[in-house]
């Protein structure tokens, strides 16, 4: 500075005393806001609705195990995870959910190609049905990293969405605009947040949008009660200038449109410190610097799973108890989801059954033109009750029309395996197995206990694990211990079990629904005897080479 405008020299001295000082009183005061809030009163219960992974490309900067390992310590009742149109990480958010014991809540973010945005979680499997069937459509109508979708997607024959809670997002970030969308569409929304003045970080934007745009937001909510059999109104607050003008707002704007209010969290990141991340994510979406990413930069990093007593300074109580009981709605569970045959055509009047039963009867007259012998009649009628018992007639069908196409337009084939135990594909024709002049047991094809496992409880061994014995190997070689030695040793891991036990373990550990069932080595007669107690001694082996085996159970488990 020159002349006048130079400050005296105590002054300068102030102002970089001043300025420290503000920085580390504002971060104070916030902490003391927070720790208040938790001395006053125990923290709400809570529940996350609105949540985005990394596999929401380039927008969510955390995983789906760093997510719900934050959501259990903040006492998450539970979390949502919700990647904008996609189901690609709900695997993964399962595993997490059941290793924290925090409760997966399944669902996606939508924008549509007018702008309208919402959250649709998963209620029941026919509302997992609908959302697969809705991200199946909207992928399918773009190429491939985007998505379209419009009004009519969801009103189209046969779409049932009575399982889907929507929530509706009335307001619209920068970043929230597919950065891959045509360069019209992205202008077009653009220039919507400049009449809203959402431009970013640096710009003051209105807490009340004009009445042009609040009639278009009451058209949108308007739209998804119609659509929508259950849905409410998202209010999401990051601590901007103008939280409260928002809530003021939202909350009108709820009443005016009858929608229930809703606290949700548009979470991108676990914790705050991800905040760089990002924004670094956000740049590359939209390829630019970051130094010129601003406007498409999120204010600050509240956008991470706060804690349950900050949400409560935030959030009045009524929207945070909402929360619970969406989450109470949604009953779905991903390890509840069963395979279902898709159903096959069949003649009016006629169900699966009543098809099959017709067609194995013709089957009957065209192979014995002279009348079927008694006993094929009698697997052919013990197999097709068989087939009814377990709902396996559209598979039958499906095989018996590709044949018949198969065989009318001369092309040669053949059905093998275990089909060729079956009465009712020889006479469908599927097989050439005849079953008046073999014996077949139809069992080796379908079954009643396919989903169950027999396993001999009365023979004992010590399993081996071939990485931990590759392990011993290496470790003999590199130490030269092998050297002056001519002995044999016997390796296995440490512990005893019967081969029941162990099998319960794999299935225990897989998460599969099988039932493993004792039995008796007598049922499973075979040449080679093996003695019950099969045991090998590894007491030479560990005193020769002071080698530690580990359990055989935290083997098959961190295997």
């Amino acid at each position: 500075m020159t002349g006048g405008h130079e400050p005296p020299a105590a002054a300068k001295v102030q102002i970089r005393q001043d300025q420290p000082a503000v920085r580390e009183c504002s971060g104070a005061r916030e902490a003391r806001q927070d720790a208040d809030a938790g001395m006053a009163m125990p923290p709400p219960a809570y529940a996350e609705l609105h949540c985005l992974s990394d596999f929401t490309f380039l927008r969510g900067a955390s995983s789906a195990a760093q997510l719900f390992e934050r959501a259990r310590a903040c006492g998450y009742q539970a979390l949502a995870i919700t990647d904008e149109c996609s189901l690609a990480g709900i695997v993964r958010a399962f595993e997490a959910s059941r290793n924290t014991g925090v409760p997966l809540i399944v669902g996606s973010e939508f924008r549509l190609l007018d702008g309208t945005r919402f959250v649709l979680l998963v209620q029941d499997q026919t509302g997992y049905e609908a959302l697969c069937s809705l991200i199946t459509a909207g992928r399918r109508a773009a190429g491939k990293g985007c998505y379209r979708l419009t009004r009519e997607d969801f009103t189209r024959p046969g779409l049932d969405l009575s399982g889907l809670l929507c929530l509706w997002l009335p307001s619209l970030h920068p970043d929230e605009v597919q950065a891959d969308a045509p360069d019209q569409q992205q202008t077009d929304v653009l220039d919507g947040l400049d009449r809203l003045g959402a431009k970013g970080m640096g710009d003051e934007a209105p807490a009340v949008p004009e009445s042009g745009e609040d009639r278009l937001a009451q058209e949108r909510a308007a739209w998804v009660r119609r659509t929508f059999p259950h849905a409410w109104l998202a209010v999401e607050l990051h601590r901007d200038r103008d939280d409260a003008a928002v809530l003021r707002h939202l909350l009108a704007l709820a009443q005016q449109t009858g929608l229930t209010p809703v606290a949700c969290g548009d979470v991108h990141m676990d914790l705050k410190r991800r905040r760089a991340l990002q924004d670094t994510l956000t740049a590359l979406r939209h390829r630019r610097p970051l130094t010129e990413a601003g406007g498409w930069l999120f204010r600050n990093g509240e956008r991470h799973l706060r804690r349950r007593e900050v949400l409560a300074g935030i959030y009045p109580p009524a929207l945070l108890a909402e929360t619970l009981e969406i989450a109470r709605r949604c009953t779905f569970r991903l390890d509840s989801l069963q395979y279902r045959y898709p159903q096959e055509l069949v003649p009016e009047g006629h169900t699966p059954t009543s098809w099959l039963r017709h067609l194995a009867e013709e089957g009957l007259r065209w192979r014995w033109p002279q009348g079927a012998p008694e006993r094929v009649i009698g697997l052919v009628e013990h197999e097709l009750a068989l087939i009814a018992d377990l709902g396996y007639e559209p598979y039958f069908l499906t095989v018996h029309d590709i044949v018949r196409f198969a065989r009318s337009q001369g092309i040669l084939c053949q059905g093998r395996g275990s089909a060729a135990n079956s009465a009712v594909c020889f006479v469908l024709g599927i097989v050439e197995v005849d079953p008046s002049r073999m014996q077949v047991l139809v069992e080796r094809f379908i079954s009643r206990e396919r989903n169950e496992l027999k396993v001999v409880f009365d023979q004992v061994g010590s399993p081996t694990n071939a990485a931990d014995l590759a392990a011993f190997v290496v470790y003999v070689i590199e130490n030269a211990l092998y050297k002056g030695k001519r002995e044999v040793y016997h390796f296995s891991n440490e512990g005893v079990c019967s081969w029941y036990d162990f099998a319960t373990e794999i299935v225990a550990q897989a998460g599969n629904a099988c039932k493993v069932l004792p039995c008796r080595s007598s049922e499973f007669p075979s040449k080679v005897m093996r003695p019950p107690y099969s045991v090998l001694d590894k007491a030479k082996l560990k005193t020769d080479f002071a080698y530690e085996v580990r359990h055989w159970r935290e083997a098959l488990i961190n295997s």
